[in-house]
């Protein structure tokens, strides 16, 4: 259950929203329904991030790679998509870069 909107800081909680999307886990909310702030609102009802956790896929994400305090989260969407979510687990703002090679044929 989700704990966005019990306590939990903007911060924390635009952090544990992607992250539980990309694990393809049941969005219940786990707060008082009256009592969101308009941040925890938009948290929630975020289509593409919703999208994301609720592709009829069905796959749950998995950790690609951790670099440094950076970890890069890959999930399998439905029509040959990907999903992907760079977590920094650091206190301090970094930059990442994503570099896609393509084979032909795949």
């Amino acid at each position: 259950m989700m704990e966005i909107g019990n306590g939990m800081s903007p911060n924390e909680e635009l952090h544990t929203s992607p992250l539980w999307c990309m694990m393809a886990a049941p969005l219940i909310a786990g707060n008082d329904l009256r009592k969101m702030s308009k941040q925890t609102i938009s948290t929630l009802t975020d289509k593409e991030a919703i999208a994301i956790g609720q592709d009829s896929m069905g796959v749950q994400g998995y950790v690609f790679l951790e670099k440094d305090s950076v970890d890069t989260w890959i999930k399998p969407l439905l029509h040959d998509e990907v999903a992907v979510c760079f977590f920094n687990r650091s206190k301090a703002s970094g930059k990442c870069q994503l570099q896609l090679e393509v084979k032909p044929g795949e």
